[in-house]
């Protein structure tokens, strides 16, 4: 795209196919700039010396209105950025070079150390994601014995192995095998949850013998496998308190003005209670 006219021999395609964005490379014009062309806009990046290589985003007069911003990375790169109506859209016009260039362009083009910026940018990001969001927790179930996750991985290397057979017979007798292992596994769990079940109800016998209602509570909901909820309380505008320091303290307040409301009829009991009644708004230790 040197020469003048071949300019407008693009713009001739461009309005043939109704296009409204066209990425073109090898504009070899010099340095960057945006260029007005009858009622489209040229945006290019090229080398500052010599009629080589360079970049190009054109646009119509619709997507001209639409955009929101353009950068000139370098003669082989640019982007653009548009208004859309469900989200801003950028566009990279990227130039790489052919076989027949030398080993350091290609290595500068297309990054030398891609995959190790890639690997420190992933690392960073999934150890941020960790501190701030945690570890999902893979075992399923705290209950299920040590036998029956064994059991669970071999009856996983059988399927393995009946998956990438070929052989008919051998694909019927690791069949069978599956279905032994599928059977064994069900019984194994079967016998680790009325384990479970008996261990909670023992639980819930003592809480109910010794007046231990909360105990009694927690057990019957998981019995039904219904864990008991533990919902933050609101402070006085509506906040979620989600901390034990703030829902004992919010806790005070609100006995404290219980108490109060009590005993407002009576100076010398309010007087009484305000210098007694000293609450212990620490978390008591596990």
């Amino acid at each position: 795209m040197r020469e003048e006219s071949r300019i407008y021999q693009v713009l001739k395609y461009m309005r043939d196919y109704r296009l409204d964005i066209l990425g073109i490379s090898e504009t070899r014009w010099k340095d960057f700039g945006e260029e007005q062309i009858e009622d489209h806009t040229l945006l290019y990046s090229g080398q500052a010396s010599k009629h080589e290589h360079g970049v190009g985003i054109l646009l119509s007069k619709k997507a001209s209105g639409s955009l929101l911003e353009w950068k000139p990375v370098s003669e082989r790169i640019i982007t653009a950025r548009f208004r859309s109506r469900v989200r801003n859209v950028t566009i990279v016009q990227c130039y790489a070079p052919t076989n027949a260039a030398d080993l350091d362009v290609k290595e500068r083009t297309q990054g030398g150390n891609v995959e190790e910026e890639w690997k420190a940018v992933k690392d960073t990001f999934l150890a941020c994601c960790g501190d701030l969001l945690g570890h999902r927790n893979k075992d399923c179930k705290d209950h299920i014995s040590a036998d029956t996750w064994d059991k669970i991985l071999y009856r996983k290397t059988i399927k393995d192995k009946l998956n990438c057979a070929k052989d008919q017979s051998t694909k019927e007798t690791l069949a069978y095998q599956y279905f032994i292992c599928e059977s064994d596994v069900k019984r194994s769990a079967r016998r680790d949850q009325r384990v479970r079940a008996a261990e909670i109800a023992g639980r819930a016998e003592h809480a109910a013998n010794t007046g231990n209602t909360r105990e009694l509570y927690r057990a019957g909901k998981e019995l039904c496998n219904k864990p008991p909820s533990h919902r933050p309380i609101a402070d006085k505008s509506g906040k979620l308190l989600t901390t034990q320091e703030d829902q004992m303290r919010r806790w005070h307040e609100h006995f404290a003005e219980v108490f109060h409301t009590v005993v407002d009829g009576n100076d010398d009991t309010e007087t009484e209670v305000e210098e007694t009644s000293t609450l212990n708004i620490s978390v008591a230790s596990k």
